[in-house]
């Protein structure tokens, strides 16, 4: 999706932001392009003369199977580009047709679809097919020569110039002296910040240049280089000077989080600032789960990028202090104000409300509750949604795993997030908003009872197995899903996750929460179903009394 290139970020320089509002914006007319063409396909009528605007790139030597003919891209009035070089010269030297689609040779550097970061040498030109089509006498479509438009993509500007560099360099090390190369050593280890240069390359607005090597004000220079992650920036301690590019390199996972440059040398270091330890190996195995990597994978690439990060660091300190009863330190924990991404600054955590769970008079529903007269539905009152239902916890912790979230999922988003990884939720519906559409009449399966001695069969489990198919049949079982822990596990493969924003059926029993002037329902699971999905059973002495 074109927002993956940043354009949604807060950086430091309005440079920055327009070189990455460019590139999405570029990439946006290759993925409109594919969308427009599944648009055109699947709609427009063979009959139809009205055009459809879209956009797409095809393979004119090896095309896909599926991939139509460019004529009738053409005739559908779809903007169409494909590359042309050195395989595509070579067919055209021996087919006359396939010839007419050769580029001109004059090339307007206006008409050109940019490559995107990592730039890479490209030895292809991208050839516009042209609109205006001609139509021979028995009707056939041809296209011609001189109506193409071509973009003959270039090598990056800071290729000739790192070349430049890099001779100046060796020659210069050829004639520095032992203290010169000390210093330079020293600098490598050490890079200034402040007091050094730094250089952005961004992407030109002359038609004669790819990028251009603007120097950045001694003020920002700190600021800059924040903005980049390790990838992104070239230092080079003989002239004392950084070059930095968001095309160098795709930015690191955690570029965002960590400071990836030394500014020891001239920025004061706040107090709250947190300083990475050393790692344990003691919480290896916790950290490798939560970075899905597999332990076997010590010296793979997929390892290496975790445990060199300032993440690993900063989750191995944050497992220590708990195992230690120990307060984290405050800067890396999100519930203190001094952590960058303090989770009351979420947009969804203004949204809580606390609303005491109301006490039963029977105990045939029973929730999972450390205390029935303390607990408590964190519920999210949403101002924008387009869902009828609200969203609940059923504690503080799981309330704050929702502000910790992605900023872009929606409330369903969440719900089945939850719903796929078994945790504790609620979905309440405006009761006025609800019709019963059967009388409740619940099925009511019967406790099983077996003796001390009984040896379970597999004809026993079969047994639980169709009993719990038959009680998961019920229309509001749905509220299994959302129950979490092993009774999800034990419905969620005869369920799926269809129902895990459903309405409630009030076939059975019902939980009522009132919000304002609102009363909201949803279905819950009593002790009995909780009971039978577990495979509960009563086990009783040969004379019936134990």
């Amino acid at each position: 999706m074109p927002h993956t290139y940043g354009y949604r970020g807060t950086y430091s320089l309005r440079s920055i932001l327009s070189t990455k509002i460019r590139l999405a914006r570029e990439w946006f007319m290759v993925w409109l392009g594919a969308l427009g063409y599944a648009i055109a396909w699947l709609q427009r009528p063979s009959n139809s003369t009205e055009r459809v605007r879209a956009r797409c790139i095809i393979n004119i030597t090896k095309p896909i199977l599926s991939q139509p003919k460019l004529e009738w891209l053409v005739d559908c009035g779809i903007p169409t580009w494909y590359p042309w070089g050195a395989d595509e010269e070579e067919r055209a030297k021996e087919d006359t047709d396939f010839a007419k689609l050769q580029p001109c040779s004059k090339m307007s550097p206006s008409n050109h679809l940019c490559s995107t970061a990592p730039l890479e040498l490209q030895s292809k030109s991208l050839v516009r097919a042209n609109l205006e089509i001609e139509t021979n006498d028995d009707g056939m479509v041809h296209s011609q020569a001189e109506d193409y438009d071509a973009y003959v993509p270039r090598v990056p500007e800071w290729v000739k110039h790192f070349k430049d560099v890099k001779k100046m360099d060796d020659t210069w090390m050829g004639k520095a002296s032992k203290h010169e190369l000390a210093q330079w050593k020293s600098h490598e280890r050490e890079p200034a910040t402040r007091s050094t240069k730094v250089f952005v390359w961004e992407l030109s607005d002359d038609p004669f240049f790819l990028f251009q090597r603007n120097p950045t004000p001694s003020k920002w220079r700190v600021d800059t280089l924040l903005s980049f992650s390790d990838n992104q920036k070239v230092y080079n301690a003989i002239h004392n000077e950084w070059d930095c590019c968001e095309a160098f390199s795709e930015p690191d996972d955690d570029s965002d989080d960590e400071q990836s440059c030394n500014t020891s040398d001239t920025v004061p270091v706040p107090e709250s600032t947190w300083t990475a330890p050393k790692a344990t190996e003691r919480n290896r195995k916790i950290i490798y789960q939560l970075g899905d990597v597999e332990e076997a994978e010590n010296n793979s690439h997929t390892v290496e990028p975790l445990v060199s990060s300032l993440m690993y660091s900063a989750l191995d300190t944050f497992f220590e202090a708990i195992l230690n009863r120990q307060e984290p330190t405050p800067s890396i924990w999100d519930l203190r104000d001094s952590c960058l991404r303090y989770v009351q600054t979420t947009s969804w955590f203004s949204t809580i409300r606390s609303i005491p769970v109301p006490l039963r008079t029977t105990p045939i529903v029973k929730e999972t509750y450390k205390s029935q007269q303390k607990a408590h539905y964190y519920v999210f009152l949403l101002k924008n949604t387009s869902e009828p239902w609200t969203f609940a916890t059923l504690s503080a912790s799981t309330a704050l795993l929702v502000c910790r979230m992605p900023r872009e999922f929606t409330v369903a988003d969440i719900a089945y997030r939850f719903a796929q990884h078994g945790i504790l939720f609620r979905i309440f519906y405006p009761s006025n908003t609800l019709t019963r559409h059967h009388t409740r009449m619940p099925m009511h399966y019967p406790m099983p009872v077996w003796p001390f001695d009984h040896v379970f069969t597999k004809a026993d489990y079969d047994a639980y197995v169709s009993m719990r198919t038959n009680l998961l049949s019920q229309s509001h079982m749905q509220a299994a899903l959302k129950r979490g822990g092993i009774v999800w596990r034990l419905t969620i493969t005869a369920l799926g996750l269809n129902g895990a924003t459903k309405m409630p059926t009030l076939y059975n029993e019902f939980e009522e929460i009132t919000l304002g002037e609102s009363l909201l329902v949803d279905d819950v699971v009593t002790e009995e179903e909780l009971d039978l999905l577990c495979g509960v059973y009563l086990c009783i002495s040969a004379d019936g009394k134990q």
